[in-house]
């Protein structure tokens, strides 16, 4: 599944942005009612727009094992307990390499001015698009 993206955030978040994308991710995760592994990003290390760090360089790649001049990362979350995660993850070759970033705009305003901007659901997706549930932004929001 991928983490929501691509939706305004009030200006007064910004100071608190980890929290509040801590606090995304387990609101994500706790509205598909279960343990499952989110896509933070995922993209070429020869081109990102924009990026969310500076790609990996060929030296860099190589000390991760990779003879490559480029690689396609993906960040990738995982919230479990001691007793309910049974199994280890497992990784595969693809060639899937659609793009993806978490992306918000903050906006001037402050959430509690009483703006209906920060009152809409984001939808959480898998990875091809399918829309498996939502999640109330105000409820994030009000946490902060």
């Amino acid at each position: 599944m991928v983490i929501p993206s691509n939706f305004d955030v009030p200006l007064n978040i910004e100071s608190k942005f980890g929290e509040f994308y801590r606090e995304l991710l387990t609101s994500t995760i706790q509205a598909t009612r279960k343990e499952i592994v989110v896509i933070e990003y995922a993209w070429d290390t020869g081109f990102c727009d924009p990026c969310n760090t500076i790609p990996l360089d060929s030296q860099e790649l190589n000390e991760l094992g990779m003879n490559h001049e480029q690689a396609f990362i993906t960040r990738l979350h995982l919230q479990y307990a001691k007793n309910t995660y049974n199994q280890d993850l497992e990784f595969t070759i693809t060639s899937d390499k659609t793009l993806y970033q978490g992306r918000y705009v903050l906006l001037p305003i402050k959430y509690n001015e009483g703006s209906d901007d920060f009152n809409d659901k984001v939808k959480i997706k898998n990875p091809s698009g399918k829309v498996i549930s939502e999640v109330e932004l105000k409820k994030i929001f009000e946490k902060f």
